[in-house]
């Protein structure tokens, strides 16, 4: 994890410890199994217009209809009044129980 994503975390547990007047605020790191879907098979023809310019590239357009588990590092921001759940491994996304 890196210096920015600590300091993020920190920030964020002051900011939950100071909205809820109570010294109960926790702060943790744990690797969750979560329903993922992932991308479908790409389109196997490359796209050659001037607006989308990403030959020899494939482009991803779907995704799977059907999830998978995988394991993710989740970061656990709790008080008493809240439980918040993010995901760094996927650029900080914010997720609930």
């Amino acid at each position: 994890m890196s210096v920015k994503n600590y300091s993020l975390l920190i920030a964020l547990g002051m900011c939950l410890g100071l909205w809820a007047q109570s010294p109960s605020v926790t702060i943790k790191e744990e690797t969750m199994s979560l329903d993922t879907y992932g991308f479908s098979n790409p389109n196997p023809i490359p796209i050659l217009t001037d607006n989308a310019k990403i030959f020899p590239y494939f482009k991803f357009e779907n995704y799977e209809h059907t999830a998978k588990k995988k394991n993710w590092k989740v970061v656990t921001l709790e008080n008493d009044y809240i439980k918040v759940f993010i995901l760094p491994e996927i650029g900080g996304k914010v997720w609930g129980p």
